[in-house]
């Protein structure tokens, strides 16, 4: 049996806060013989109650959201704390000026399998940024370490999220992990803010080197479902092994021979990257029936060694991993069950 220790379970809080809650129970028996109404004691506890839930909440290190990361992504204030205190997110602090131009870094979004990052970049007054503006060059390192895959995709945000044209303009970064980036040293670097002149012909408007650090911060929020059933995706019959879901992301594990099966029927070659229409992911349903659409990207592939099939997504929209009652597929959104 697992023995939890709840003095680690719990945030800890100040010396002030216990002395505090004190000094507000003490109120109700400042004099034996004195009474309070219902009311009064009603309202003595109501400041013991709103003092604690103020006060564990800093403990708990929330902060508030950037209110465009949470438009993007869907998130309501009960999902942005829960988020936070899930591990999910996290605010660190980051900036680099070079040549009049300033990155700051905003919010991140990460879980094991990947990572997004929603930076701003102010620009001198002169330049309007779009989203056509580019940089000549960037990358990251992680903790100096040198030999890892990954796929990414980044650039600044689209004028349909952000249609405003001023010197200002978020910047967008997703990555597909291959290496763990928890409590690691994590370094972007930008160079020469660039324009484009027509059909991608890029040009430098403003020279500059960038570099932000911080050290990576997330908790594992995958919850793991063992399902091993077949379900009838789009016409097709397939066996689902097993599921793993994050707010964030999710991979899902097939019968490699089921989809070979469909493969061939769909008369696609995924070797060519072409891709599998009854395997598209559309998005979630929760327990109460509420549907919630979802688009990503990712990467997919066949395991030779287990004779699996793996699909693993990232979400355009943050999702309840504790109300999910099933995951849709395709066109007609066939669903495929995860409640216990």
């Amino acid at each position: 049996m697992h023995k939890n220790n709840w003095s680690q379970e719990f945030p800890a809080v100040p010396e002030s806060f216990h002395n505090m809650v004190e000094k507000t129970l003490a109120e109700i028996s400042v004099e034996k013989n004195r009474r309070l109404s219902r009311k009064g004691f009603a309202a003595v506890l109501l400041a013991a109650v709103l003092t604690l839930g103020s006060i564990t909440a800093f403990a708990a290190g929330y902060f508030n959201w950037n209110q465009k990361l949470a438009e993007i992504f869907g998130a309501d204030n009960i999902q942005q704390n829960s988020l936070i205190e899930k591990g999910v997110t996290q605010q660190a602090k980051s900036s680099s000026t070079d040549n009049g131009l300033t990155i700051d870094l905003v919010q991140t979004l990460q879980d094991k399998d990947y990572f997004y990052a929603l930076l701003e970049v102010t620009a001198p007054k002169d330049i309007k940024l779009t989203d056509t503006n580019l940089f000549e060059n960037w990358r990251f390192d992680v903790s100096g370490q040198e030999e890892y895959s990954y796929s990414t995709s980044h650039g600044f945000m689209d004028v349909i999220q952000e249609p405003e044209i001023t010197n200002k303009r978020y910047y967008e970064i997703w990555i597909k992990k291959s290496i763990d980036f928890n409590e690691k040293d994590f370094t972007l670097h930008f160079k020469n803010l660039q324009a484009d002149a027509g059909k991608l012909d890029m040009y430098t408007i403003l020279e500059g080197d960038w570099t932000l650090s911080w050290k990576m911060s997330y908790k594992d929020s995958t919850k793991y479902f063992d399902v091993n059933k077949k379900y009838n995706l789009s016409g097709y019959d397939i066996l689902v092994k097993r599921v793993e879901i994050t707010p964030l992301s999710m991979t899902i594990y097939f019968d490699g021979g089921d989809v070979k099966a469909m493969e061939k029927a769909e008369k696609v070659d995924l070797d060519k990257l072409e891709f599998l229409k009854p395997l598209s992911f559309k998005g979630v349903r929760y327990n109460d029936g509420k549907v919630v659409s979802i688009s990503g990207g990712g990467g997919e592939g066949f395991d030779n060694t287990t004779g699996e099939y793996k699909l693993s997504t990232c979400f355009d929209k943050v999702i309840q991993i504790e109300n999910v009652n099933s995951l849709l597929f395709g066109t007609e959104k066939s669903e495929i069950g995860l409640a216990n």
